[in-house]
């Protein structure tokens, strides 16, 4: 409810400044559009094969042999320059529910969904310092462009929650900010929400034309309150219907590079201390026992540019791996998964937990290939190696090999 009424009170506040901007001044509406709102935003269709399904690894008895076609993302943005100090940003979005796949949709899948919607005052024309308030990624982990399957860091960190954030930001030297956000509710709580998730980050930026690097730090107070890992279902997580025993904070590490025409990092993400057994479980002896996940995931990744008769081309390579991960998510779109596909150590009644359990993979390499054929389009090909936890933690230790051709135009 809270989070609805953010949605419209931000495009009534967007729709209001900006027609009082038009009346304000000499300009005519088509020069105001010009001037002061940029729109952008992609459309990325993808298929998909494995010959076993990255998202039922962790579920016993399935074949997993799979393909798909998806809209894999698609998003539409604006952002108006409301004043000198002052700018406004609306991201809307929308994915295929693809169940077979490793996947945060936004919204969990086959919905309109508001990505981003906040006002920021401060801008870098007029002071590095700056606010914003509304729906934001958390400057936490978050996106990453290096592989088109969404990395496990990614996964167990993207959150969008109602925030209030404070900070500095400058292309040279030391970024920072300091957050508060609103989210899901302890066990305990009443139907009344309470502000008591908070995080910061920290990094420092160095850029030359040709050598650059970006080493930094992040904590939040919350890890279980990100979009993926607050699906999960396994053992009747609390989770699922928005509640939590007891917060686990997390801690986010990366340091990244550019050389030249190489670029590369490593990322962290890593929970300071184990989730309730009712939240994410784990096992080590093939469920006889369950306890609570420590969660962590990490990554390595080289990437190298060059051109092919004057189109730009990239390719990278990386390895990933997770801790205690094996139970976490919920494949969207599977809520009618039912006989053996639904039975596993982390869901043991499906009659009552009627989902399906992700859980993330063991590790992960890819390599991925994308030719740029245009400054708005461009075409890739992936491919991606998992290999499932061991049986005595849930999962089958077999390994999926899968396949992804996509086709992405980016506008804006």
């Amino acid at each position: 409810m809270f989070r609805n009424c953010l949605y419209y009170f931000s495009l009534i506040i967007f729709l209001f400044i900006s027609l009082n901007i038009f009346a304000d001044t000499g300009k005519t509406t088509k020069d105001l559009w010009a001037d002061r709102v940029k729109v952008g935003g992609s459309v990325s269709l993808a298929g998909l094969a494995a010959n076993q399904a990255p998202t039922t690894i962790g579920i016993q008895g399935h074949d997993g042999n799979t393909s798909n076609l998806i809209l894999n993302y698609s998003d539409l943005n604006f952002t108006a320059i409301l004043l000198e100090w002052m700018t406004a940003y609306t991201d809307i979005a929308y994915a295929q529910q693809a169940p077979a796949f490793i996947h945060d949709q936004p919204g969990n899948g086959n919905v309109l969904f508001l990505q981003e919607a906040y006002l920021k005052l401060g801008t870098s024309k007029t002071s590095p310092y700056y606010l914003k308030a509304g729906l934001i990624n958390l400057p936490f982990g978050g996106l990453n462009y290096s592989s088109n399957m969404e990395s496990f860091i990614q996964l167990l960190s993207l959150n969008g929650p109602p925030t209030l954030q404070v900070g500095v930001e400058q292309e040279q030297g030391i970024n920072g900010s300091v957050y508060v956000f609103t989210k899901d509710k302890l066990v305990t709580d009443t139907d009344s929400t309470n502000v008591r998730d908070y995080g910061m980050a920290i990094s420092y930026i160095h850029k030359s034309s040709e050598v650059g690097y970006r080493v930094g730090a992040g904590l939040i107070s919350n890890l279980l309150s990100n979009f993926f890992i607050g699906n999960t279902t396994a053992n009747n997580s609390n989770l699922h219907q928005g509640r939590y025993v007891h917060h686990v904070p997390g801690l986010n590490l990366q340091a990244l590079f550019n050389y030249y025409r190489f670029d590369g990092g490593l990322r962290f993400i890593g929970a300071l201390e184990p989730a309730s057994v009712n939240d994410v479980p784990f096992t080590t002896d093939g469920g006889s026992h369950l306890i609570g996940a420590k969660l962590a995931g990490w990554s390595a990744v080289l990437g190298y540019t060059f051109d092919i008769f004057d189109y730009t081309s990239r390719l990278v390579g990386g390895y990933e791996g997770t801790s205690q991960a094996a139970a976490v998510g919920t494949a969207s779109g599977a809520e009618n998964f039912n006989s053996k596909s639904a039975v596993s150590v982390y869901n043991t009644n499906p009659k009552v937990n009627n989902y399906a359990v992700i859980g993330l993979p063991k590790s992960r390499i890819f390599a991925m290939y994308k030719l740029h054929v245009n400054k708005f389009a461009a075409v890739s090909l992936e491919i991606d190696d998992y290999l499932s936890y061991s049986t005595s933690n849930g999962g089958t230790g077999k390994n999926a090999l899968m396949t992804m051709l996509q086709i992405g135009v980016q506008y804006g």
